[in-house]
């Protein structure tokens, strides 16, 4: 994984990534936590700055939450519960929602 992020930062020029994001489909499938921690390793490294995850429920969140990772920011599709935007400005993680092609974004820290 270092040496791919070393491999786009060469490409696009820049020193760091701003936000690193992990989407996983299948949570049946184990190592998303591994991955997360890779991320994060990542992030103390420099090589990238904030590290969030896209449609994760209150439980995955929590998980990571007791694996010690928090993300800075959970971005979700379509109609969520807004018992988990409540939760995430509870946990201080921000909600980002894609919004008519582009990002709008909702802050709850």
């Amino acid at each position: 994984m270092l040496q791919r992020v070393r491999g786009s930062l060469a490409r696009m020029g820049v020193h760091h990534i701003d936000l690193l994001q992990l989407h996983w489909e299948d949570f049946k499938a184990h190592g998303w936590i591994d991955v997360m921690k890779h991320l994060v390793a990542l992030q103390k490294s420099g090589l990238v700055r904030h590290v969030g995850v896209t449609n994760f429920d209150v439980p995955r969140l929590l998980r990571l939450l007791d694996a010690g990772i928090k993300p800075v920011t959970n971005q979700v599709g379509g109609c969520w519960a807004s018992g988990l935007v409540v939760w995430c400005r509870t946990a201080s993680i921000a909600v980002e929602r894609p919004w008519l092609g582009g990002c709008h974004m909702t802050c709850f820290m």
